[in-house]
């Protein structure tokens, strides 16, 4: 089977009057725009540290995150947030979705997560984007993130589809699944 799936996001490209003083200058407008989406300038990808072993405290992860977001550097690409990325690297990886002779390694954390895929077996990170997201269409999770330290506001991922070019056969089965109905 191959399968193409088009996607878009709407964002701001952060000029001066997308900031909230107009001017782009102060510390506020300009972490702001360290974290619009972008080509980098640079291939490095950026920063993550996960927590050791034993896990974190709530107030540790969300001092974790803050400074994680903090030290994005606006040289280097940027198409989905650090906050994303963190939930993917502990969501416990789908088990029904085709391995063929791959055999996963549990992550530090006890259990196989959707950074570890066919494709991607030694759970290799490329930017903030999640491998089991990006290898399996439609996704199996409904993509929700967040710009707030709150558990309870989410909203969905950017990414919008736009087409999917594959076996007609599967056409109601993509329309019904893709996130931009589920969600």
């Amino acid at each position: 089977d191959c399968n193409i799936v088009m996607q878009y996001m709407c964002m701001s490209n952060g000029t001066d009057a997308d900031y909230p003083h107009n001017r782009g200058s102060n510390a506020a407008d300009v972490f702001k725009n360290k974290i619009y989406m972008r080509d980098g300038n640079n291939r490095n990808r950026q920063k993550y540290s996960a927590p050791g072993r034993g896990g974190e405290r709530y107030d540790a992860f969300i001092d974790r995150m803050k400074k994680l977001e903090k030290h994005i550097n606006k040289n280097r690409g940027l198409h989905e947030s650090v906050w994303w990325y963190d939930q993917c690297r502990y969501r416990e990886a789908n088990g029904g979705l085709f391995r063929a002779d791959q055999k996963l390694r549990s992550d530090n954390i006890g259990y196989i997560t959707a950074s570890r895929t066919r494709q991607n077996p030694g759970g290799t990170r490329r930017g903030y984007e999640c491998p089991e997201e990006r290898d399996y269409f439609p996704y199996w999770v409904p993509t929700y993130q967040t710009e707030n330290v709150d558990e309870e506001s989410q909203q969905r991922t950017p990414w919008i589809d736009v087409a999917w070019l594959g076996d007609k056969s599967r056409c109601n089965y993509i329309k019904e699944n893709s996130f931009n109905r589920n969600a």
